[in-house]
């Protein structure tokens, strides 16, 4: 596992047996967890910085061409690549919205991306977030849902036209 690769610390490995505890006490499907609020074992700063820690590593490594396989599993194709990528970098920022109001942000994260793969990512992450929108919309009627999903699929839309 990618945690257990990074300096070992109390924190790093209270984070590294909640996740190994997620792979293997639940099938998948049921490993996911929410950080609105974060679960008791996750909840210290110190523990969602160092969840933080390993979702950079993983994002840095899935931002190179060529992603070293003995690290992750997602396959070197560029889009299925990218759009893991795009899944790190909302999960990371989804992490740094769970730490507490009086904690330092988390540093933003500045990955070696070119232009093109910079919109591919956020056009992946803006894409994820529609689909999140649309499924909440689906679930209650709430106009200022659907002014949301209209705005994001208005970027959307300006990010594609930026590619032509």
């Amino acid at each position: 596992m990618l945690g257990e690769r990074l300096a070992p610390s109390a924190e790093q490995a209270a984070v590294v047996a909640f996740l190994r505890q997620r792979l293997h006490a639940h099938a998948a499907g049921w490993r996911a967890f929410s950080l609105a609020p974060p679960p008791p074992e996750l909840a210290p700063p110190a523990h969602l910085r160092c969840l933080a820690q390993i979702i950079a590593a993983v994002a840095a490594d899935l931002a190179r061409e060529q992603p070293n396989p003995a690290l992750t599993e997602v396959a070197s194709n560029r889009d299925v690549r990218l759009s893991w990528l795009a899944r790190m970098l909302d999960l990371y920022e989804f992490v740094g919205q769970a730490l507490p109001a009086d904690s330092a942000a988390l540093a933003p994260l500045t990955l070696p991306l070119s232009p093109h793969d910079q919109r591919s990512c956020m056009l992946y992450r803006l894409e994820n977030r529609r689909v999140a929108e649309e499924r909440a919309l689906h679930q209650q009627a709430n106009p200022d849902q659907t002014r949301q999903l209209l705005a994001l699929t208005d970027e959307i839309v300006a990010l594609l036209a930026q590619e032509e």
